[in-house]
C-alpha cells in the first residue's frame, strides 16, 4: 500500500492566528499541545504547522527533543538555533559590522564560527541568539519544540526552558506585533503540565491544549486513498475503518498496519468481507499491545505494584508521601508502607521505564495508556 498522509491545514491555520490575532484563542505566551504518541502530532507539526507559520511570514525551528535521548535536551536546543543562525550568517554579519555588538547585543556574534559550531558557544544566551535572528532576518522568529516535556529530564533542559521564557519576555512587549512564538508538543500531558502548573515552573498558568485527535474525515480520506487497490467486492467501507481507528486509539500507522493484514489474509483466503477482517485485525493488534503492557508489571514486587496502580488512579495528582497516600498503598497492601519504601519503589519504577521522574522531583507516568487499560477500577484491586 502507498504511504497515505492527511493534511490538516485549517488546524494549523487556527493556530497560527491565535498565536499571532490573539482574542479568545491566544497563544501568546505559547501553544501547548498534548496528544498520546504515534496520533499523528509530529506528522503534523512538520507537515502542516512549519508550513502555515512560514507562510505567515515566520522564520521557523523546529527541534525534537526525543531525536536523541542520549542527547542533553538543551544542547538539542541549542543546537537548532544555531544551525537556525548560520543560515543567516550573512546578514547577522552585516548587522554586526553596521551598528556594533554593543548596540543589538550581539553578545559573542562575531565568535560564533557560523560555519563550524553545532551548538551557541560560551556565553551566548538563547534570548541573545533568538534576539539576533529576529533582526538578521527581519522577520519573526517560530520555535517549535516537540516532545518538550523531555526538557525536564535534566537540570541544563529546565534551565533552557526558563531560557526560553525570558526570551519570549524580552521579544514580545505588549502592544507590539509578535517576534517570537513558542510551540511545545508533548506526548504525555502530565509531564508537559510540569512546564505550566507550578508557579516555580518557567511557563506557569499556561494552558495546555488537546491536540485533536483524527476522526471521521480521517476515515472518509482513508478510504478513498486506497480505494484503487480496494475495489468491487473488496471495498472498505468508511464506518468499518473509523471503528478499527477507534480501536487502535487513533493511531493512523496502526490502522495502516491493520488494513494491510486484513488484505494479506482477504487474498489468501476465501473470507469475503475484508470490513469484519479490518475490525478483527485491529482488535488483535490492541489485545496484543494490551498483553504487552501488562508483561511489563510481571516482575513487580508487592510494593512497586501498589506504588503503580496509585499512580495510575491519581495521575497528574500523584502526590507519593502525603498520609492520604500512604493509606492507599496500605489499602492495597493490607500493611502499613513506610516512605523509605515509597521511595525505592518509585526509582525501581523508574528503572523499569513505567515512571518518569522530572528534574524537580516530581513523579508521572511514563505512558498515559495505563491509566485507559486499567480504567478508574484499578483503585478497587488489591495486589495479589
Amino acid at each position: 500500500m502507498e504511504d497515505f498522509i492527511y493534511r490538516r491545514t485549517q488546524l494549523a491555520e487556527t493556530y497560527c492566528r491565535g498565536l499571532l490575532e490573539g482574542g479568545l484563542q491566544n497563544y501568546r505566551s505559547g501553544l501547548f499541545l498534548a496528544a498520546p504518541r504515534r496520533t499523528g502530532k509530529s506528522t503534523f507539526l512538520r507537515g502542516d504547522m512549519l508550513p502555515s507559520l512560514e507562510k505567515h511570514g515566520f522564520v521557523t525551528i523546529y527541534v525534537d527533543l526525543w531525536s536523541d535521548r542520549e542527547v542533553d535536551p538543551s544542547v538539542l536546543i541549542s543546537g537548532a538555533v544555531q544551525e537556525k543562525l548560520n543560515v543567516f550568517a550573512d546578514p547577522i554579519s552585516k548587522l554586526a559590522k553596521m551598528t556594533g555588538t554593543e548596540k543589538v547585543t550581539l553578545a559573542g556574534v562575531l565568535s560564533l564560527k557560523l560555519d563550524i559550531s553545532p551548538v551557541l558557544p560560551e556565553g551566548v544566551t538563547l534570548s541573545g541568539a533568538l534576539d539576533v535572528l529576529a533582526k538578521a532576518s527581519g522577520k519573526p522568529i517560530a520555535l517549535v519544540v516537540d516532545e518538550a516535556q523531555h526538557a525536564l529530564s535534566s537540570e541544563k533542559g529546565s534551565n533552557a526552558m526558563f531560557a526560553l521564557k525570558s526570551a519570549r519576555d524580552t521579544l514580545n512587549l505588549a502592544g507590539q506585533p509578535l517576534n517570537l512564538a513558542l510551540v511545545f508538543t508533548g506526548s504525555n500531558r502530565d509531564k508537559l503540565a510540569n512546564l505550566t502548573l507550578d508557579y516555580k515552573q518557567p511557563f506557569y498558568g499556561v494552558q495546555i491544549q488537546r491536540f485533536p485527535l483524527l476522526d471521521k474525515d480521517f476515515a472518509r480520506e482513508f478510504v478513498k486513498h486506497y480505494s484503487r487497490e480496494l475495489t468491487g467486492s473488496k471495498r472498505l467501507d468508511v464506518e468499518a475503518v473509523y471503528r478499527a481507528f477507534c480501536t487502535l486509539g487513533f493511531k493512523p500507522e496502526r490502522l495502516v498496519n491493520a488494513a494491510r493484514a486484513a488484505a494479506h489474509t482477504f487474498l489468501e483466503t476465501s473470507e469475503k468481507d475484508i470490513n469484519r477482517l479490518l475490525i478483527e485485525a485491529a482488535e488483535e493488534i490492541k489485545t496484543k499491545e494490551d498483553e504487552h503492557m501488562r508483561e511489563k508489571l510481571l516482575g513487580l514486587t508487592q510494593q512497586q505494584r501498589a506504588v503503580f496502580e496509585v499512580l495510575v488512579r491519581h495521575h497528574a495528582n500523584f502526590a507519593p508521601y502525603k498520609d492520604s497516600t500512604l493509606e492507599e498503598y496500605k489499602k492495597f497492601l493490607g500493611k502499613p508502607i513506610g516512605k523509605n519504601s515509597v521511595q525505592s519503589a518509585l526509582e525501581a519504577l523508574r528503572e523499569k521505564g513505567l515512571v518518569w521522574k522530572e528534574s524537580f522531583g516530581g513523579y508521572v507516568l511514563e505512558d498515559e495508556n495505563y491509566v485507559t487499560l486499567f480504567g478508574s477500577n484499578s483503585q478497587n484491586d488489591k495486589v495479589s
